[in-house]
């Protein structure tokens, strides 16, 4: 973390240019951001498992427990049957039967759970218009509670916009007419066919009629829906992820072992890399490990000391110090420490997170030890990569691994690092600078976080727009030097 007094020296790295990747070889297409919003369009749960299930296999247990998103798939569920169903709703409404009493179209468990958790979904003595126009209003007053639910990289005005029915909010009389509504169910009715599974979406004709299901995994969802607002959708690394042999070859190689140790070298391995990994590997196969070892430089970023809060295996963080600045003994550390494992804690299997080469000779000390190599593609040399294969060592691209699931770990480094600051102001009543871009700036620095430089410059906005924003200077009573201080803090 840079201190007050070096703020403004901070170097400026040129991001990666910006460019749509080729498909990558062993990777396959994520689906957590469709399933999340298949799951609130109130699409059938048989379609839910079929479509998501092997990809996302908890995504519908969670999502139920969500009152948020339970509330806005319920409230879709009736308005796409207030529209796929119009005349058969709208002819039991005019024989005063109301949705609650129509068991073959709406599920009356449905509206009492809308009801025990505060939301009236009935109407007395309403039309099916009107009835459309009220859980249009109520979906509007609801959706923005399920923001969460969607990765911030995502612009979240685009998926809200799905959910509306623009212009058809305002109450209705009785037998009055909307234009706006007639309109939309026109639509509906005229290209039930493309609308997915049938579920109400508000989506350009065009988008829908020409490209199939535009929620069969979340690269082509993505770019549609940017496309249809007008924008252009880049962020590729965050909806691919390795595909299913990878993965298998990892899980393999942990299930072999009785005690497999991730090793991991701090300076030659990005920390985001290392999460995406883990995150996107099965969860019962990282609590196999045995242990996590970091071996970490002063030089690299203190975002390293955040890996422990999202394993649930021991995990020992060794901070390596220099005796010669120029010189770091990470890699003979290292060496020292599989060779304890090997020999005296027993530790068999090694997955080692490194793509430096030096390592090489450490693999081929301990022939009788298995090694699977954790590498980058930007990092790691033809020659190791063909030695490894040579010798029948298993290695992968932690690169392969989906990014689409690290923002929590981003959002945690960033907050982190802004609490940094935040001490130094309440502890010596210190703070760099009125420009909060540069703060942003350092802070990114600091926590090394990488993209193109349109990806960056909106992670950047959206946290200054979250974090900066939320910042409150309090005025209290410090009792110890009878005196009023101020106190800075981090609002929710």
């Amino acid at each position: 973390m840079k201190t007050t007094t070096d703020f403004l020296e901070t170097e400026y790295t040129a991001p990666q240019t910006e460019s749509k990747p080729a498909p990558a070889h062993n990777r396959k297409l994520t689906k957590n951001v469709v399933s999340t919003v298949a799951y609130l369009l109130g699409i059938k749960t048989g379609h839910l498992e079929y479509l998501y299930l092997e990809d996302c296999p908890d995504f519908i247990q969670k999502l139920e427990a969500n009152a948020a998103a339970k509330t806005i798939r319920i409230l879709s569920q009736i308005r796409t049957t207030l529209l796929k169903d119009y005349v058969a709703v709208d002819g039991n409404l005019k024989n005063l039967i109301n949705i609650d009493n129509m068991p073959g179209l709406i599920n009356n468990e449905d509206i009492k759970w809308l009801r025990g958790n505060g939301i009236e979904a009935l109407k007395a003595n309403a039309s099916a218009n009107q009835y459309i126009i009220y859980i249009n209003k109520l979906i509007l007053d609801n959706i923005d509670k399920c923001k969460p639910l969607i990765p911030g990289w995502i612009k979240w005005e685009y998926i809200r916009d799905l959910f509306l029915m623009p212009g058809c909010y305002a109450p209705l009389l009785k037998n009055a007419k909307s234009d706006a509504l007639t309109k939309a169910k026109k639509k509906y009715w005229d290209n039930n066919a493309y609308y997915p599974y049938q579920a109400y979406i508000n989506w350009p004709k065009q988008v829908m009629e020409d490209n199939g299901n535009i929620l069969m995994n979340d690269e082509k969802f993505l770019i549609l829906l940017y496309e249809a607002r007008g924008a252009d959708f880049s962020e590729y690394g965050r909806v691919r992820d390795a595909g299913d042999a990878i993965k298998t070859n990892v899980h393999q190689f942990i299930e072999s072992s009785e005690k497999t140790a991730l090793i991991v070298d701090c300076e030659n391995c990005d920390v985001y890399n290392l999460f995406s990994t883990l995150r996107n590997l099965s969860p019962q196969a990282v609590e196999k490990l045995s242990k996590v070892i970091l071996f970490d430089d002063e030089h690299t970023t203190g975002v390293w000391s955040l890996i422990s809060k999202f394993v649930r295996v021991p995990v020992e963080h060794l901070k390596i110090d220099r005796v010669a600045q120029h010189k770091s003994l990470v890699d003979i550390s290292l060496t020292v420490g599989v060779c304890r494992e090997y020999f005296q804690n027993k530790t068999e299997s090694f997955i080692l997170a490194s793509s430096d080469s030096d390592f090489w000779g450490l693999v081929k000390a301990l022939p009788e030890a298995k090694f699977l190599v954790l590498m980058e593609y930007s990092k790691c040399g033809a020659a190791l990569k063909e030695a490894m294969s040579r010798s029948g060592v298993y290695y992968c691209a932690m690169d392969d691994f989906g990014k689409g699931n690290i923002e929590e770990f981003k959002e945690l480094a960033f907050r982190a690092s802004l609490q940094e600051y935040i001490n130094q102001f309440n502890e010596n009543c210190i703070w760099p600078t009125l420009d909060a871009d540069e703060i942003v700036d350092s802070i990114f620095e600091y926590c090394r976080f990488t993209g193109t430089e349109k990806q960056l410059q909106s992670d950047k906005a959206r946290y200054l727009n979250k974090y900066l924003k939320a910042l409150r200077i309090e005025l209290f009573e410090d009792k110890n030097e009878n005196r009023r201080r101020l106190r800075m803090s981090l609002g929710a």
